[in-house]
């Protein structure tokens, strides 16, 4: 009986994963997006200030200074200068993903180190160079 139940609960655990990465990747599929490397969504990449999920909208929840799902609170684990998935972490090994039509092309990171990164300070410059 013990097994039947170890194995049900593992089988939601698993399916639950499959679900929440394939809603995650239908989302963050179209354009370019930023996500931390624990999964969590962090915003799309774009210079729309006026974009409900712009890393630059500042009322908004992946934009504001006091939201937990942005990198621009220095409180969260995304925007603190000392949790190792924050782009604003001279040392992160595990800063969040760029990611552009589904696929990983780098990372926003303070991390000099990490191959592919761009600094945070030169994302709106960057993004709005290319056409984001």
């Amino acid at each position: 009986m013990k097994t039947i139940i170890k194995k049900t609960i593992m089988i939601i655990i698993i399916l639950s994963f499959i679900l929440t990465l394939n809603c995650f990747f239908a989302f963050a599929n179209d354009g370019l997006h930023l996500v931390g490397s624990d999964g969590v969504y962090l915003g799309k990449l774009t210079t729309d200030q006026y974009d409900s999920k712009s890393v630059f909208n500042e009322i908004g929840k992946y934009g504001s200074d006091i939201s937990m799902t942005s990198i621009w609170n220095d409180i969260s684990p995304y925007g603190s200068s000392v949790s190792m998935k924050s782009a604003f972490n001279n040392v992160a090994s595990k800063p969040p993903l760029i990611v552009y039509n589904g696929e990983v092309i780098g990372y926003l990171t303070t991390n000099n180190i990490k191959n592919n990164s761009l600094h945070p300070k030169y994302l709106y410059s960057w993004l709005q160079n290319n056409g984001f």
